[in-house]
Protein backbone atom coordinates (compact mmCIF):
# COMPACT_ATOMS: atom_id res chain seq x y z
CA UNK A 1 0.00 0.00 0.00
CA UNK A 2 1.74 3.24 -1.06
CA UNK A 3 0.92 6.24 0.99
CA UNK A 4 -0.66 8.60 -1.77
CA UNK A 5 -2.25 12.76 -1.51
CA UNK A 6 -5.35 13.62 -3.02
CA UNK A 7 -5.01 16.01 -6.49
CA UNK A 8 -6.92 18.07 -8.47
CA UNK A 9 -6.52 20.40 -11.44
CA UNK A 10 -8.42 22.89 -13.65
CA UNK A 11 -9.44 21.66 -16.64
CA UNK A 12 -11.82 24.39 -18.56
CA UNK A 13 -14.60 25.15 -15.76
CA UNK A 14 -14.50 21.26 -14.51
CA UNK A 15 -12.32 19.81 -11.36
CA UNK A 16 -10.63 16.96 -12.04
CA UNK A 17 -9.74 14.76 -9.01
CA UNK A 18 -6.79 12.01 -8.54
CA UNK A 19 -4.02 10.64 -6.92
CA UNK A 20 -0.52 11.50 -6.67
CA UNK A 21 2.28 9.90 -4.26
CA UNK A 22 6.45 9.74 -5.20
CA UNK A 23 9.26 11.72 -4.19
CA UNK A 24 7.65 15.32 -4.69
CA UNK A 25 10.98 16.59 -6.91
CA UNK A 26 10.84 17.46 -10.96
CA UNK A 27 13.75 15.51 -11.61
CA UNK A 28 12.51 12.41 -10.77
CA UNK A 29 10.46 10.83 -14.00
CA UNK A 30 7.15 11.39 -13.64
CA UNK A 31 3.84 8.73 -14.70
CA UNK A 32 0.45 9.98 -15.52
CA UNK A 33 -1.76 6.69 -15.43
CA UNK A 34 -5.29 7.15 -17.39
CA UNK A 35 -8.22 4.68 -17.00
CA UNK A 36 -10.45 2.77 -19.54
CA UNK A 37 -13.69 3.34 -21.17
CA UNK A 38 -16.38 3.16 -18.34
CA UNK A 39 -13.63 2.61 -15.30
CA UNK A 40 -11.81 4.94 -13.02
CA UNK A 41 -8.56 5.69 -11.40
CA UNK A 42 -9.83 3.40 -8.78
CA UNK A 43 -10.20 0.73 -11.66
CA UNK A 44 -7.61 -2.43 -11.60
CA UNK A 45 -5.16 -1.94 -14.08
CA UNK A 46 -4.66 2.18 -13.04
CA UNK A 47 -4.20 1.47 -9.48
CA UNK A 48 -2.36 -1.75 -10.10
CA UNK A 49 0.41 0.20 -12.18
CA UNK A 50 0.17 3.57 -9.90
CA UNK A 51 0.74 1.36 -7.38
CA UNK A 52 3.82 -0.25 -9.09
CA UNK A 53 5.95 2.63 -10.35
CA UNK A 54 5.37 4.25 -7.25
CA UNK A 55 6.96 1.31 -5.70
CA UNK A 56 9.99 1.65 -8.14
CA UNK A 57 10.92 5.21 -7.43
CA UNK A 58 8.80 7.11 -9.79
CA UNK A 59 6.26 9.92 -9.16
CA UNK A 60 3.24 9.04 -10.33
CA UNK A 61 -0.32 10.35 -11.05
CA UNK A 62 -3.78 9.02 -11.66
CA UNK A 63 -6.51 10.95 -12.37
CA UNK A 64 -11.00 10.12 -13.07
CA UNK A 65 -11.43 11.57 -16.42
CA UNK A 66 -14.57 13.86 -16.62
CA UNK A 67 -17.70 12.74 -16.17
CA UNK A 68 -16.44 9.70 -14.35
CA UNK A 69 -14.62 8.65 -10.97
CA UNK A 70 -14.49 11.76 -8.55
CA UNK A 71 -14.35 14.16 -11.44
CA UNK A 72 -16.53 17.25 -12.42
CA UNK A 73 -18.68 17.02 -15.46
CA UNK A 74 -20.91 14.81 -17.33
CA UNK A 75 -20.35 11.16 -18.87
CA UNK A 76 -22.54 11.88 -21.89
CA UNK A 77 -20.20 14.55 -23.30
CA UNK A 78 -17.37 12.29 -23.34
CA UNK A 79 -14.93 11.72 -26.28
CA UNK A 80 -11.25 10.34 -26.44
CA UNK A 81 -10.30 14.66 -27.75
CA UNK A 82 -11.80 15.69 -24.63
CA UNK A 83 -9.92 13.03 -22.44
CA UNK A 84 -6.38 14.06 -24.52
CA UNK A 85 -6.92 17.48 -24.05
CA UNK A 86 -7.49 16.98 -20.07
CA UNK A 87 -4.16 15.21 -19.93
CA UNK A 88 -2.72 18.37 -21.76
CA UNK A 89 -4.45 20.36 -19.00
CA UNK A 90 -2.82 18.84 -16.18
CA UNK A 91 0.72 18.37 -17.97
CA UNK A 92 0.36 22.06 -18.38
CA UNK A 93 -0.12 22.79 -14.82
CA UNK A 94 2.53 20.80 -13.40
CA UNK A 95 4.85 22.40 -16.44
CA UNK A 96 3.57 26.11 -15.19
CA UNK A 97 4.60 25.27 -11.10
CA UNK A 98 7.78 24.03 -12.61
CA UNK A 99 6.50 20.67 -11.30
CA UNK A 100 7.21 18.61 -14.12
CA UNK A 101 8.26 18.37 -17.70
CA UNK A 102 7.01 16.43 -20.82
CA UNK A 103 10.56 15.52 -21.53
CA UNK A 104 10.41 13.96 -18.15
CA UNK A 105 6.87 12.03 -17.64
CA UNK A 106 5.66 8.84 -19.37
CA UNK A 107 2.04 8.35 -20.21
CA UNK A 108 0.49 5.38 -19.13
CA UNK A 109 -2.96 4.05 -20.41
CA UNK A 110 -4.81 1.33 -20.78
CA UNK A 111 -7.72 0.68 -23.65
CA UNK A 112 -9.49 4.29 -24.01
CA UNK A 113 -6.92 5.54 -21.85
CA UNK A 114 -4.27 4.46 -24.00
CA UNK A 115 -6.04 5.89 -27.21
CA UNK A 116 -6.21 9.27 -25.42
CA UNK A 117 -2.44 9.21 -24.11
CA UNK A 118 -1.90 8.87 -27.96
CA UNK A 119 -3.94 11.36 -28.86
CA UNK A 120 -2.31 13.92 -26.51
CA UNK A 121 1.44 12.98 -27.58
CA UNK A 122 0.99 13.60 -31.36
CA UNK A 123 2.71 16.69 -30.55
CA UNK A 124 5.73 15.00 -29.16
CA UNK A 125 8.18 16.00 -26.83
CA UNK A 126 7.27 13.56 -23.33
CA UNK A 127 9.69 10.79 -22.63
CA UNK A 128 8.03 7.49 -23.69
CA UNK A 129 4.03 5.97 -23.93
CA UNK A 130 3.54 2.74 -22.24
CA UNK A 131 -0.15 1.45 -23.71
CA UNK A 132 -2.45 -1.35 -22.75
CA UNK A 133 -4.84 -2.79 -25.20
CA UNK A 134 -4.39 0.51 -26.80
CA UNK A 135 -7.42 0.50 -30.20
CA UNK A 136 -6.10 0.06 -33.59
CA UNK A 137 -9.39 2.05 -35.06
CA UNK A 138 -12.54 2.65 -34.01
CA UNK A 139 -14.57 1.00 -36.24
CA UNK A 140 -13.54 -1.99 -35.86
CA UNK A 141 -15.40 -1.48 -31.95
CA UNK A 142 -18.30 -3.43 -31.57
CA UNK A 143 -21.23 -1.38 -32.49
CA UNK A 144 -19.82 1.05 -34.54
CA UNK A 145 -19.13 -0.31 -37.67
CA UNK A 146 -23.05 -1.89 -37.00
CA UNK A 147 -25.09 0.98 -39.09
CA UNK A 148 -28.53 0.26 -37.80
CA UNK A 149 -26.64 1.29 -34.00
CA UNK A 150 -24.90 4.08 -35.47
CA UNK A 151 -28.16 5.69 -37.31
CA UNK A 152 -29.93 5.40 -34.31
CA UNK A 153 -27.51 6.74 -32.28
CA UNK A 154 -27.33 9.51 -34.76
CA UNK A 155 -30.75 10.05 -34.79
CA UNK A 156 -31.34 10.09 -31.17
CA UNK A 157 -28.44 11.92 -30.36
CA UNK A 158 -27.51 9.36 -27.58
CA UNK A 159 -26.54 5.92 -27.09
CA UNK A 160 -27.27 3.61 -23.92
CA UNK A 161 -23.83 2.28 -22.82
CA UNK A 162 -23.99 -0.63 -19.77
CA UNK A 163 -21.17 0.23 -16.63
CA UNK A 164 -20.99 -3.06 -15.56
CA UNK A 165 -19.97 -1.86 -12.54
CA UNK A 166 -22.54 0.49 -12.03
CA UNK A 167 -25.23 -2.20 -13.37
CA UNK A 168 -26.65 0.69 -14.77
CA UNK A 169 -27.10 2.32 -18.53
CA UNK A 170 -25.82 5.31 -19.48
CA UNK A 171 -26.24 8.24 -21.97
CA UNK A 172 -23.77 8.49 -24.57
CA UNK A 173 -23.71 11.51 -27.24
CA UNK A 174 -23.21 11.02 -30.64
CA UNK A 175 -20.43 13.43 -30.76
CA UNK A 176 -18.63 10.38 -29.06
CA UNK A 177 -18.88 8.29 -32.48
CA UNK A 178 -18.05 11.48 -34.12
CA UNK A 179 -14.48 12.33 -32.66
CA UNK A 180 -13.97 8.73 -32.26
CA UNK A 181 -14.27 7.70 -35.53
CA UNK A 182 -11.92 10.23 -36.69
CA UNK A 183 -9.18 8.87 -34.14
CA UNK A 184 -5.96 6.98 -36.14
CA UNK A 185 -4.16 5.71 -33.28
CA UNK A 186 -1.06 4.49 -35.45
CA UNK A 187 -0.90 7.84 -37.36
CA UNK A 188 -0.98 9.61 -34.04
CA UNK A 189 1.77 7.45 -33.06
CA UNK A 190 3.78 8.45 -35.67
CA UNK A 191 3.16 11.95 -35.47
CA UNK A 192 4.18 11.84 -31.92
CA UNK A 193 7.26 9.99 -32.74
CA UNK A 194 7.79 8.78 -29.19
CA UNK A 195 8.97 6.03 -28.47
CA UNK A 196 6.40 3.18 -26.76
CA UNK A 197 5.74 -0.03 -25.09
CA UNK A 198 3.02 -1.73 -26.38
CA UNK A 199 1.07 -4.39 -24.94
CA UNK A 200 -2.02 -6.47 -26.06
CA UNK A 201 -3.32 -9.19 -24.69
CA UNK A 202 -3.99 -12.72 -26.60
CA UNK A 203 -7.34 -13.58 -25.75
CA UNK A 204 -8.40 -9.82 -25.83
CA UNK A 205 -12.01 -9.64 -27.35
CA UNK A 206 -12.09 -6.14 -28.38
CA UNK A 207 -8.77 -5.80 -30.19
CA UNK A 208 -8.06 -7.95 -33.04
CA UNK A 209 -4.55 -9.48 -32.45
CA UNK A 210 -2.58 -8.01 -35.66
CA UNK A 211 -2.98 -4.25 -34.37
CA UNK A 212 -0.33 -4.66 -32.00
CA UNK A 213 2.20 -5.39 -35.07
CA UNK A 214 0.64 -2.05 -37.09
CA UNK A 215 0.58 0.13 -34.05
CA UNK A 216 4.14 -1.32 -33.44
CA UNK A 217 5.14 -0.25 -37.35
CA UNK A 218 3.81 3.12 -36.60
CA UNK A 219 5.72 3.96 -33.36
CA UNK A 220 9.54 5.86 -33.36
CA UNK A 221 12.13 3.87 -33.19
CA UNK A 222 13.31 2.14 -29.60
CA UNK A 223 9.38 1.24 -29.50
CA UNK A 224 8.44 -2.16 -28.03
CA UNK A 225 5.45 -4.69 -28.54
CA UNK A 226 4.08 -7.34 -26.17
CA UNK A 227 1.69 -9.96 -26.55
CA UNK A 228 0.83 -11.78 -23.39
CA UNK A 229 -0.27 -14.82 -24.04
CA UNK A 230 -3.90 -16.45 -22.05
CA UNK A 231 -4.80 -12.70 -20.98
CA UNK A 232 -7.31 -10.69 -21.99
CA UNK A 233 -8.49 -6.93 -22.67
CA UNK A 234 -8.49 -6.00 -18.61
CA UNK A 235 -5.55 -8.32 -17.52
CA UNK A 236 -7.48 -9.60 -14.60
CA UNK A 237 -5.33 -12.93 -14.22
CA UNK A 238 -2.27 -12.50 -12.79
CA UNK A 239 -0.19 -11.74 -16.08
CA UNK A 240 -0.69 -7.58 -15.18
CA UNK A 241 2.36 -7.54 -12.67
CA UNK A 242 4.62 -8.99 -14.89
CA UNK A 243 4.03 -7.07 -17.38
CA UNK A 244 4.44 -4.18 -15.96
CA UNK A 245 8.22 -5.47 -14.39
CA UNK A 246 8.98 -5.50 -17.93
CA UNK A 247 7.68 -1.94 -19.08
CA UNK A 248 9.79 -0.97 -15.74
CA UNK A 249 13.15 -2.54 -17.63
CA UNK A 250 11.68 -0.78 -20.81
CA UNK A 251 11.19 2.34 -19.27
CA UNK A 252 14.43 2.40 -17.05
CA UNK A 253 16.40 1.96 -20.52
CA UNK A 254 14.93 5.34 -21.73
CA UNK A 255 16.90 6.76 -18.51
Amino acid sequence: MVNETPFEFRFNDLTLRGRIAGPDDPAVPLVIVCHGFLLSKNSAVPKTAFEFFVENGYRVIRFDFPGLGESDGQFRDMTISRNAASISALMNELAGKGAASKQNTFLCGHSMGAAACAYAARQGGFKGLVLFSTPLDWMAQKNFNDPHFVEEWKRTGTAKVFAERKKTFLDLDYGYYEDAVGKKVAQHLKESQTPAFLVQAQLDCVLPQQALAKLLAASAPGSLGLLISNSDHSFQDGKLQPTLEQALAWMRGRG
